[in-house]
């Protein structure tokens, strides 16, 4: 497949960025560096790039300004729709200026619930004095592969009272991924010593989940491609774990799935009923079964979920 682009930002128009403390969006101008160097005296492409303090604004023209609590100087990205990719990649191009993490500290992070949590996939390990233009590029398919509220920030913070530099230069923004393509998995469930079919055995992936038939089979639709895995849950036996389910576009993968019995499984209740309140609430009662051991509870599960 080839990589498409899902989303990028030259800045050359404003897009929705939060910017915080001195991160600016504007034509860098060459200041600061009164440690390190300064910034870039031109975009990379275009008039404008992603920066800290590229109009010389706060008490150090140019430079990011000491004792910057953690990411106080930030910038965040709009919200980045991932949800029909897989193979995310993120890549731009810096221009970075940094004291070493003893005493100042920069970060990229990656946010795949909207903001609310962050994960961080690169910080400085050492000074960094860039004095052009460098591209990088981060894999981030485990956060970003097929979820819609993809955020990305860059910060500087915490920094020390001494020695600032001219921080953070981001020009040529873009999120790249391979389109998804689905197709299904089916199966059969069945005991590994008798080979009888198991009903109502609860099939789990990530993307999906459904229950075996009263004949043991099941059938789970649009699967990414690619490597899979699912699980398998039934009273009575040990759960299931897949091995790599090849998945490939508009075909049905077929995996026997062969269960063993768990010799301590509780007894199933006695004299189980059911009734339905108001459309929505279930009634559930039963008598506890003759056993030896002591039964303190049955876990209930309604649609797969406890």
């Amino acid at each position: 497949l080839q990589a498409e682009t899902i989303w990028q930002d030259d800045f050359e128009a404003a897009i929705g960025w939060i910017l915080s403390n001195e991160f600016e969006i504007g034509i860098p101008q060459g200041l600061g560096g009164n440690y390190g160097n300064p910034d870039p005296a031109a975009a990379y492409s275009g008039s404008n790039v992603l920066g800290t303090d590229l109009s010389g604004i706060g008490s150090y023209l140019g430079d990011y300004e000491p004792n910057l609590t953690e990411h106080e100087c930030a910038a965040i990205s709009p919200a980045i729709d991932c949800s029909e990719f897989m193979n995310v990649e993120f890549s731009f191009m810096k221009w970075l200026n940094v004291e070493q993490p003893a005493y100042d500290h920069a970060y990229v992070n990656i946010s795949n619930d909207d903001g609310i949590s962050w994960v961080d996939i690169w910080t400085n390990d050492a000074t960094i004095s860039d004095n052009s233009w460098y591209e990088q590029i981060f894999d981030i398919s485990d956060l970003a592969d097929m979820r819609s509220d993809l955020r990305i920030r860059f910060s500087i913070g915490p920094t020390d009272g001494s020695w600032q530099y001219s921080g953070w230069n981001i020009d040529d923004i873009i999120v790249s991924g391979d389109p998804v393509v689905y197709g299904a998995i089916e199966g059969h469930v069945v005991d590994i010593s008798t080979n009888a079919s198991i009903p109502f055995a609860q099939i789990s992936s990530p993307f999906c989940y459904t229950l075996s038939d009263e004949s043991g089979y099941f059938l789970l639709t649009d699967i990414p491609s690619g490597e899979r895995y699912i699980t398998i849950n039934a009273i009575g036996y040990h759960t299931f774990y897949s091995e790599p389910i090849t998945v490939t576009e508009n075909n049905t993968t077929y995996i026997l799935c062969e269960m063993s019995e768990n010799p301590n499984t509780p007894p199933a209740p006695d004299n189980l009923q059911a009734e339905v309140l108001d459309n929505s609430q279930v009634h559930l009662w039963w008598e506890e079964p003759p056993t030896d051991e002591i039964l303190l509870a049955y876990n209930i599960y309604r649609n797969g979920f406890l």
